[in-house]
């Protein structure tokens, strides 16, 4: 066995000495933390990367199964807490909430976040706290204007309507047409405008998004391992060009909405969330009152910051609902009963029917829980704290995984099967079971769950009262399924084609 007997060349002796250096200390750190959580073997150096790419959040969920709900594994150097359970999440996030509030510092986040600035990848600070419930109050105060949310809402639905009416039945992908009335109802809400599909504004939107989904798929490595993006032959350098050239596309696109409203500012005509932004940072300079965190930069990383929530995670949520209903036509039976039943012939939903369609809402909710948007959630603790007798230094990376609290069965009957009925009371109302957790929990759930939920309620309900889906699958072609789902921004679909065939006796007129 002689072969064995490889002697290093001397050129390899620095690397060699560097990586025998590199797995030293991090088993002196790994001797640290003698209270901590069970996990998986990890390989040395990368840890448990190589299963954590697009099923990242299944393979976490497996598991769970072998080592709790409480599991430790490595990212690179990284080690990460993940929570999989209900349990675990009211524990952590609700219990001891202010301690897990902080942000995980990803080299990634700070990319999407300025430097940690906003309130999605912002850390646990007085900013972030004044950020938020300033957001929070401008909503409310959005709500009782003549341009509610509801009505962006019943417009949009119209408008995505007439849209699908174009394709004819023909098969087309209609995510497209879909991402235009998303994007609309968040212009609306923060721009107090829309935009028409040839605006050079929104295509540049789109343009972005793409670029920064496309490139998010390709740089999770890189997230472990920032030196990686130095490197140019492995090709993160190009994707994080790439990502960066999205990052200013949209912050273009933002930063030229905040100098039209600016030059237009009018305390008697709020048109959006940007206008009650740029009114407050005026205030607070006229007043000569500290500006706190209401600077312009401030400003335009928490409008990202909706778009972000608002547009791509909506989006892929409601493609989630296109798929299934066109998969199984079962799913359309069963609400457009409802719909039929509760609105009037050639009366078009609305938000205000939301109350009076309990089983659309509730096929909305089993949908976002057997395929939900965001399945991972990084956090990390604000401070050194002790959860279950683990202890967690500051900063450590916590990481929610929505997709197994979503299929446990400790929670759910039968958590793999499709069951509606799940989210209805004994008198046929809406109930929201506690584990049932798309939006996240604690003291950063999404700021824009109501409007969201409403949202995606009303569109489902105006596309399967107007049409009937089936899929298109080409002669040849696999069917598609909810394991070819692509993880970037959100948890998307792959691409797929629907038939949208117009109901003509329930299509309103005109």
């Amino acid at each position: 066995m002689a072969f064995l007997l490889v002697y290093p060349r001397e050129e390899l002796l620095p690397f060699l000495l560097l990586l025998v250096l590199l797995l030293l200390w991090l088993c002196i750190r790994q001797s640290g933390r003698k209270s901590w959580p069970p996990g998986p073997p990890a390989w040395p150096v990368i840890g448990h990367l190589p299963w954590l790419g697009q099923r990242s959040h299944v393979n976490l969920t497996n598991w769970s199964k072998e080592y709790g709900d409480i599991v430790a594994v490595r990212f690179g150097s990284e080690h990460v807490v993940v929570l999989n359970s209900y349990r675990a999440f009211k524990e952590a996030f609700v219990d001891l909430g202010p301690k897990f509030a902080g942000k995980a510092s990803l080299p990634l986040a700070k990319l999407f976040s300025d430097n940690g600035k906003g309130i999605i990848f912002a850390p646990y600070s007085e900013a972030w706290r004044e950020q938020r419930k300033f957001v929070l109050r401008a909503m409310r105060l959005l709500r009782n204007g003549a341009s509610n949310e509801e009505t962006i809402i019943d417009q949009e639905a119209g408008t995505l309507v007439t849209s699908l009416l174009r394709h004819r039945g023909e098969p087309s992908n209609i995510q497209s047409d879909v991402a235009l009335s998303i994007f609309n109802v968040t212009c609306s809400v923060v721009f107090g405008q829309r935009f028409k599909p040839d605006d050079v504004a929104y295509k540049e939107f789109v343009s972005s998004m793409n670029i920064i989904s496309t490139s998010l798929g390709s740089l999770g490595l890189s997230n472990a391992f920032p030196f990686l993006r130095k490197i140019p032959f492995l090709g993160f350098k190009d994707g994080n060009e790439d990502l960066e050239s999205g990052f200013k596309q949209m912050r273009g696109f933002i930063a030229n909405q905040v100098h039209q409203h600016r030059q237009m500012l009018d305390p008697n005509d709020i048109r959006g969330l940007l206008d009650v932004f740029l009114l407050e940072i005026q205030r607070r300079e006229d007043d000569g009152e500290d500006p706190g965190s209401f600077t312009d930069d401030q400003m335009m990383q928490t409008v990202f910051d909706l778009f972000i929530a608002g547009v791509e995670t909506v989006l892929s949520a409601f493609m989630w609902l296109v798929f299934y209903a066109a998969k199984f036509p079962t799913v359309q039976t069963t609400v457009r009963a409802e719909l039929d039943r509760v609105l009037m012939r050639g009366e078009s939903v609305s938000a205000a029917h939301r109350r009076a369609l309990p089983v659309t809402e509730a096929t909305v909710m089993e949908i976002l829980r057997l395929a939900t948007p965001s399945p991972l959630n990084f956090r990390a603790t604000a401070c050194d704290v002790t959860l279950r007798g683990y202890r967690l230094p500051e900063g450590t990376w916590t990481l929610m995984n929505c997709w197994a609290v979503h299929r446990d069965p400790l929670q759910w009957t039968e958590p793999d099967t499709f069951d509606f009925t799940r989210f209805l009371d004994r008198e046929g109302r809406v109930t929201t079971p506690p584990a049932w957790r798309p939006f996240g929990i604690g003291r950063r759930t999404c700021l824009g769950e109501q409007l969201a939920r409403t949202e995606l309620v009303v569109f489902f309900a105006a596309l399967l009262q107007n049409f009937t889906l089936s899929l298109h699958v080409p002669v040849g072609a696999p069917l598609p399924s909810v394991e070819d789902a692509v993880l970037g921004v959100a948890l998307m679909p792959a691409a797929f084609q629907v038939r949208a065939v117009p109901r003509l006796a329930r299509v309103p007129s005109g």
